[in-house]
């Protein structure tokens, strides 16, 4: 084989190897893209909505058992306030999960059917009854079993919620770091073969 033919040659195998490489490359930093914008546009602002979510609906709680014990009208800041931060922590999380995973819409639709449940059942009704002065009513009311039950599935489903993001969130860190890691495998090994072909 002359000189000439021989650099033909590596210069053919060495286009080869660069363009294969470069649509491997190009596979794997579009999946590392992809799953990148996913976990800094959906993932990490869910799980920050989701934890919110989860500590508004103690204060909740702890408004309303405050306002049963002492009846002073400043004692359900905590509630009003948690009500409005859970309300648009569940806006936030439907706004930033629609459309990607099913479980996760079905989970945050769960947290808000217990949540309007409890408040209905039981925030709103224990709150009319000291308004109008029957604290005995009030604390039946809210330390009934029933009442209990009903806050123990908002907070159950709330902390599902929770765990499920955060492994969704990990899964997406794992898949972000396994392409990006085959992205460097592609690379390495097309300046590998380049080297080889040229010796």
């Amino acid at each position: 084989m002359t000189l000439r033919n021989r650099v033909r040659w590596i210069a053919t195998v060495g286009v080869l190897i660069l363009v294969g490489a470069a649509v491997l490359a190009l596979g794997s930093f579009l999946r590392a893209q992809a799953s990148g914008d996913e976990i800094i546009d959906k993932l990490e602002p869910a799980a920050t909505s989701a934890s919110t979510l989860l500590l508004s609906t103690a204060d909740m709680e702890r408004g309303v058992s405050s306002y049963v014990t002492t009846g002073r009208a400043g004692s359900l800041a905590p509630y009003a306030e948690g009500s409005t931060v859970s309300e648009d922590a569940i806006s936030e999380l439907q706004s930033l999960l629609e459309s990607t995973d099913s479980a996760l819409e079905q989970q945050v639709q769960s947290v808000d059917d217990a949540r309007d449940a409890w408040i209905n059942t039981v925030a709103n009704p224990t709150i009319a009854l000291v308004r109008g002065n029957d604290q005995a009513g009030a604390e039946k009311l809210l330390n009934s079993d029933k009442s209990n039950r009903t806050f123990e599935i908002l907070r159950a489903r709330a902390t599902a919620l929770n765990t499920l993001i955060d492994a969704r969130l990990s899964a997406q860190f794992n898949e972000f770091g396994a392409v990006a890691n085959q992205l460097w495998k592609v690379l390495l090994g097309s300046w590998l073969v380049l080297l080889v072909a040229a010796v």
